[in-house]
């Protein structure tokens, strides 16, 4: 098959590129990667300079097909999603895949029932299902995106919940299919934990503040905390300004990924403290190394207290006696950790390219 990812932002992380990229971009890569190895043809397109060469890695081309910048205010995203069906058009795709919520959806959908081929929207977030990405676009994004689900040839979704409730929302019955992650390894050796990990983008939904609270709470406790400055500045910066007033709280920037995975296995625990989030990459990098998850908020399907993999509680007092049993208790790590291990069978990189591969091949077959 040929395949086109479209991803906006997944240039760096798909040409191997240090910078900032999200898990959706991460995912993207890593599917796209994998149906390579299986010798389909396969591109990821980005925002980026147009007249840039493409870029091979991994057997997976990845094309700067349309730029962000210029063009008329308001009316730019049309001239944007022009540039885009252009360089779609050249590759002669079977299938085209969407994972970022965007009024590029529109345009996908009326190109792939004019050219022939399929065109699938995938999910990234639980913002994208539940009325939270209208909330906060603009009128044109709205209605871009409402005509766009209407023509799509399907939905993939990250969690049964977002297959329910796009179902219930949109009339649309999703496919469901699980975040990929590399296997897990062989359990490493049980250690004494040294810290409570944070991690991600110092914004306001993903509300690090909340870990100051917590780190205030059990002062004994050290915490660290890896993430990055987004483009809006002022949370961030007073987010930073108290972190570095807490004895128990070390900020360390931006981790590359073994700097991570060292991080984790040292952890007590993973704490998140986001307003909400699809399936969280970090969750699964987390439970691949057998650490527990303590979220206040997000729990994608309920597999947190479902299958024991650590705390679902918004009582920060519940969450800090959880984060100093975890790290005094040796037997109840052990449980979680063996929990974790169980459950990432089904979120190997392997299993869900098999899954992914087989629906393409069916709605390409349709």
């Amino acid at each position: 098959m040929r395949i086109v990812f479209v991803s906006p932002k997944a240039w760096l992380v798909a040409t191997r590129r240090a910078g900032i990229h999200g898990g959706a971009e991460l995912q993207v890569t890593r599917l796209a990667r994998g149906l390579a190895a299986r010798g389909h043809d396969v591109v990821i397109m980005t925002e980026g300079e147009p007249e840039k060469p493409a870029e091979t890695v991994e057997g997976v081309r990845v094309k700067q097909a349309w730029s962000a910048e210029g063009g008329l205010p308001f009316f730019g995203i049309f001239g944007q999603g022009k540039s885009l069906n252009a360089a779609i058009t050249v590759e002669k795709p079977h299938v085209v895949l969407l994972r970022a919520a965007s009024p590029f959806v529109n345009f996908l959908a009326d190109q792939a029932r004019k050219e022939g081929h399929r065109f699938l929207f995938m999910v990234s977030n639980d913002s994208q299902v539940d009325g939270r990405y209208e909330a906060t676009s603009n009128f044109r994004d709205r209605d871009l995106w409402h005509k766009g689900l209407k023509k799509v040839h399907g939905v993939i979704t990250q969690t049964q919940d977002q297959t329910k409730k796009f179902k219930e929302r949109f009339g649309i019955e999703g496919f469901h299919l699980p975040s990929a992650i590399a296997p897990t390894p062989d359990p490493a050796p049980a250690i004494i934990p040294e810290h409570v990990f944070w991690a991600g983008r110092f914004e306001e939904h993903k509300r690090p503040h909340l870990l100051l609270e917590i780190a205030r709470r059990a002062p004994e406790v050290p915490f660290k905390v890896a993430g990055w400055v987004p483009s809006k500045k002022e949370y961030a910066e007073r987010f930073l300004a108290e972190a570095k007033e807490l004895p128990n709280v070390e900020l360390v920037g931006r981790l590359g990924y073994d700097a991570m995975d060292t991080t984790y296995m040292k952890s007590i625990a993973l704490l998140s403290t986001a307003e909400h989030e699809g399936v969280s990459n970090t969750f699964l990098e987390a439970w691949r190394l057998g650490l527990p998850v303590i979220s206040l908020t997000a729990d994608p399907d309920e597999v947190i207290c479902r299958f024991d993999l650590g705390l679902h509680s918004d009582d920060t007092n519940k969450v800090v006696d959880q984060l100093r049993s975890l790290r005094d208790d040796f037997t109840r790590r052990a449980i979680v950790s063996g929990n974790a291990w169980r459950y990432m069978k089904q979120h190997d990189e392997r299993a869900v390219v098999d899954r992914l591969e087989q629906h393409l091949k069916s709605v390409v077959a349709a």
